[in-house]
């Protein structure tokens, strides 16, 4: 009786698959009409923060020497930072490094490897600031290089809080690949009947940055200019289409 009744069920399963999940068993079936767009769009937002690392670099014959010259050279540079406004959790080690400086020795006979020898060492301690005054970026550059500093790694601009940019970049972008559809399907004389598919393709964020490529001491603060990011995002819509002259889809 058991046997009987889990064969019974078992056809009864496989009867009804096709229509369960909603399969055709018609291979007839034509695809839906469709027409796909990708809209862009970009978006200027004035900066609201600065980013500015900057450090100092030593050589030295001794290890412990490197590090205790470029210690010291930070702390006053931390001390000028502060000094100029910025509060110490706006400051943080950007990159910290000791390593061995080699020189080539000479070859001493025919066939002998010509093999490097440690010279020195190099000490490197660079400070990260984050600048929400962008009006103290100049002061805060010129009091770290007065301080010591002997290297300015870059500058670069962002924004505290970019998600309305963000919004507003995918809004414009949704808009401008509606545009784009109802212009081609006016043109061929189609109707826009409903959206099959949307796809966010991202919003990305291009920050203004500056390197400086070498240091030098100047009578006038720094001057800045810290330009436009801009926030670009893009969106592809598939939408049905049908050849009549239906009123475009919302």
């Amino acid at each position: 009786m058991y046997r009987v009744f889990i064969i019974s069920l078992a056809i009864f399963w496989v009867g009804i698959q096709p229509y369960a999940f909603g399969q055709s068993t018609s291979s007839n079936d034509s695809p839906i009409p469709a027409l796909t767009v990708r809209g862009t769009s970009e978006v200027a937002a004035a900066p609201d923060q600065a980013l500015v690392q900057l450090g100092a670099a030593v050589r030295s014959e001794r290890a412990a020497d490197a590090q205790q010259q470029v210690n010291h050279i930070v702390v006053a540079i931390l001390k000028a930072v502060k000094a100029a406004g910025i509060p110490a959790e706006n400051i943080s080690t950007a990159e910290l490094t000791l390593a061995p400086v080699y020189e080539q020795t000479n070859r001493s006979s025919a066939g002998q490897a010509n093999l490097p020898r440690i010279v020195g060492y190099s000490a490197t301690n660079v400070v990260r600031v984050e600048i929400n005054e962008l009006n103290k970026i100049g002061n805060v550059i010129d009091s770290g290089i007065n301080a010591g500093a002997n290297r300015l790694e870059g500058l670069s601009f962002t924004l505290r809080d970019d998600a309305l940019f963000r919004q507003k970049a995918l809004q414009q972008a949704a808009l401008n690949a509606r545009q784009k559809a109802g212009a081609i399907a006016s043109a061929l004389n189609l109707g826009l009947v409903r959206i099959l598919e949307i796809t966010e393709e991202g919003v990305h964020t291009v920050q203004p940055q500056f390197r400086i490529q070498r240091m030098a001491a100047a009578a006038e603060s720094t001057p800045i200019a810290p330009g436009q990011i801009q926030v670009s995002a893009s969106v592809t819509i598939s939408y049905q289409i049908e050849n009549s002259a239906r009123p475009a889809a919302k």
